[in-house]
């Protein structure tokens, strides 16, 4: 009974409270409506572009003919010109580079160097600082890594490094067309100031640009051709590659969806900064003043008080969530759960309740509780930058989600990705790993981080 009574009391309290600061009271309301109406007209202003369905290959194709000396090996010509690092050795333009041929057999390592200078040579003439040099000799495979992973290799980026190297079958290899291309093992991403690891690597198959920008389908041309003037002894035949983007269906490229996920996370956060602030202003205000000491002289106890607080921000909570989830669910994310949107906004406000009730527990003057509760607010948000770095890996994200704003920015940006894909957030695919992330660990950590914080 006398918890009851109390819980009543606290709660008309909280009410008085609230009508008496009636202007921030409907800000903390009003502010979050603002935004959300916001962003659902940022999103409404920005158009969409369909695409038909055809193929999606900017300058038609990609034609390879060893017979036409301006197209050979220009792809990896034009790679070192941008500094990209074609098959992925740190190069500048006017650094010499290396290519070297992997064999047994001096012969057969000399046979195919001839040829393949004939090719250079014309790119050599064609294209004015093409500059690769032979570097020899490299018998096997275990040769060529232990000379790149020696101490020697690349002390600086002024020296000269491997540009590609092609390795002959083995004489013990059954199969005698088995050659092999050796690039960088972080191919074909830039490193123009790395030392990397060769390794012998085959783009996947949906990677185009591996294949048609950064020289690998020139080499794999090379080597078919070689084999076929090996096999006839005839240099006059020869294997055009013509390669071509996959055509695809018709669809639509929503252009707000690219940068959807920072925007939900950052106005989330907005969202919520009136009502953090205000919570936090209450709490301390009733300790800075010694009301709560008088309470407890009077006979209350910690349950009702907290208690009361909760049903207070819960409210509050539940209206804003409400309002956001609907608006987020309908006009922003319409191929998403409405439901799972709603509670995903309403359990990171949940998890804020029980961030102010900490900071509170240690900080005594209210205003400075409300300054030190923003920037770590803030603080947290931009802590997930960082986090958010495509080699940051799943294991890390993990461990960051522990924080509220980190587990909120991630999973924000796989929920855009989700709904850029048509599929849109839902059940099935909560624990479905989505730009290195799960949405559902974000769930989970609201929940944890609500609990925890209150223990």
């Amino acid at each position: 009974m006398a918890f009851g009574r109390h819980l009543k009391a606290l709660l008309w309290k909280n009410a008085l409270l609230w009508r008496r600061k009636l202007c921030g009271s409907l800000c903390e309301i009003i502010f979050p409506i603002i935004m959300v109406l916001s962003l659902a007209g940022i999103r409404k202003a920005v158009s969409n572009e369909d695409f038909a369905a055809g193929n999606r290959l900017a300058n038609g194709v990609s034609y390879i003919d060893i017979r036409k000396e301006q197209t050979f090996f220009a792809d990896l010509a034009g790679s070192i010109d941008f500094e990209i690092g074609a098959l992925n050795y740190p190069m500048r333009p006017a650094n010499g580079k290396w290519y070297t041929i992997v064999g047994e057999d001096p012969d057969r390592v000399q046979s195919m160097k001839n040829e393949l200078e004939l090719v250079l040579d014309l790119s050599r003439q064609n294209i004015k600082f093409f500059e690769v040099e032979y570097q020899g000799e490299f018998k096997t495979q275990d040769d060529l890594f232990n000379f790149v992973r020696g101490r020697d290799y690349q002390k600086d980026e002024k020296q000269d490094a491997f540009l590609f190297a092609i390795g002959l079958p083995p004489d013990t290899n059954a199969d005698p067309f088995n050659y092999t291309i050796y690039m960088s093992e972080n191919y074909p991403k830039n490193i123009a100031d790395t030392k990397q690891d060769i390794k012998s690597l085959v783009p996947g198959v949906d990677n185009f640009e591996a294949y048609s920008v950064y020289g690998y389908m020139s080499l794999q041309s090379f080597i078919a051709n070689y084999i076929l003037h090996d096999e006839l002894g005839d240099n006059g035949s020869s294997i055009d590659v013509f390669m071509s983007m996959g055509s695809i269906d018709d669809f639509t490229q929503d252009k707000f969806l690219e940068v959807s996920g920072g925007l939900l996370a950052l106005f989330i956060l907005l969202i919520f900064i009136a009502p953090l602030f205000r919570l936090v202003s209450f709490l301390t205000e009733e300790k800075a003043s010694r009301a709560r000491e008088g309470m407890k002289i009077m006979g209350l106890n910690d349950s009702p008080y907290w208690l009361s607080w909760f049903i207070y921000y819960f409210c509050v909570n539940l209206v804003i969530s409400i309002f956001t989830g609907i608006c987020f669910g309908l006009i922003l994310y319409p191929k998403s759960n409405i439901f799972l949107i709603w509670l995903y906004i309403f359990l990171y406000g949940l998890s804020l309740f029980s961030f102010a009730v900490l900071v509170s527990s240690f900080l005594q003057r209210p205003l400075i509780a409300c300054i030190v509760v923003t920037l770590f607010h803030f603080l947290t948000y931009f802590l997930s930058t960082p986090i958010a770095q495509p080699d940051v890996g799943l294991g890390v994200r993990m461990i960051f989600s522990m924080i509220p704003n980190v587990a909120m920015v991630l999973s924000s940006v796989a929920i855009g990705q989700m709904e850029a894909t048509g599929q849109g957030l839902s059940g099935s695919n909560l624990f479905e790993e989505i730009f290195t992330y799960y949405i559902g660990v974000a769930f989970i950590s609201f929940i944890l981080n609500f609990v925890a914080q209150l223990l």
